[in-house]
């Protein structure tokens, strides 16, 4: 699967494209970006998600079922 992550190019998600693609609040997207499990960029004072850390975290997720 990592060579599906590596085909598309990075992408940065504002805080709220990252909420919307995911179904969360934005509660639950800082406790994921917290605990490690979404990387953030900071740029300024704005806080993005990049995309592939929203694809892996969504892989590992359907591994663990």
């Amino acid at each position: 699967m990592s060579n599906q992550l590596m085909a598309e190019p990075l992408q940065l998600l504002t805080v709220d494209e990252a909420i919307d693609q995911l179904k969360i609040g934005r509660t639950m997207l800082y406790k994921l970006i917290n605990t490690g499990k979404l990387q953030k960029i900071k740029l300024g004072t704005k806080t993005f998600v990049t995309n592939k850390s929203i694809e892996k975290f969504i892989c590992e997720l359907v591994e663990e079922i």
